[in-house]
């Protein structure tokens, strides 16, 4: 799931800022071109914004199941597994939905602020929530990235856990027992008699 996720963030955060140069262009105003641009750019990377929080909160959830699933088929220590990733799961959902929200606030004020609007109001209010929507995004992304690798390290200590007498009872085997069946054998004529 890191490389997954750190594919996702890199995306979401290269649109975010792709979006917020775009609306720092002198004259952006003036020219319908980049105008519309930054419009079409922004409802793209709020979308993605909120794609890419939703799918690291979905493999919490999903793990979290997995987990408390995995606790009690072999009666693993609850503390250690459920109870911590039920609330690791709970800081990455305050997380995921406050990136989100920020970012739906900057969409919003960018609504406001459009100059076809009659009740608009000034474009320094979206100015100040854009930029406060890429740095709640960056924040965001730094702690979810500590969350899915303390997540995955803990997958790997249960399963760690759950396959170790199936890795003993695999690797007490003689090598050559597992090639009984397989072994190649030469032709007929050429078997020695001995």
């Amino acid at each position: 799931m890191l490389g997954v996720f750190l594919g996702m963030t890199a995306a979401n955060l290269m649109f975010l800022s792709a979006v917020f140069v775009l609306g720092l262009l002198p004259d952006r105003a003036a020219s319908a071109v980049a105008g519309s641009h930054h419009v079409a750019m922004a409802i793209f990377a709020g979308l993605l914004a909120t794609l890419v929080h939703m799918v690291t909160f979905t493999y919490f959830m999903a793990t979290t199941s997995w987990l408390a699933a995995a606790t009690e088929k072999q009666d693993l220590d609850r503390a250690r597994f459920v109870r911590y990733a039920a609330r690791q799961k709970q800081r990455v959902f305050l997380m995921c939905m406050t990136a989100v929200a920020a970012t739906m606030l900057a969409m919003f004020s960018g609504a406001g602020a459009d100059l076809a609007v009659t009740f608009g109001w000034s474009s320094q209010v979206h100015l100040a929530a854009g930029a406060t929507a890429l740095l709640v995004n960056g924040l965001c992304a730094a702690g979810q990235y500590h969350h899915v690798r303390a997540r995955g390290r803990m997958m790997d200590d249960a399963l760690a856990i759950l396959n170790g007498p199936a890795l003993v009872a695999r690797q007490a085997r003689p090598a050559q027992a597992k090639y009984r069946n397989h072994e190649v054998r030469p032709p007929v004529g050429l078997r020695r008699t001995t």
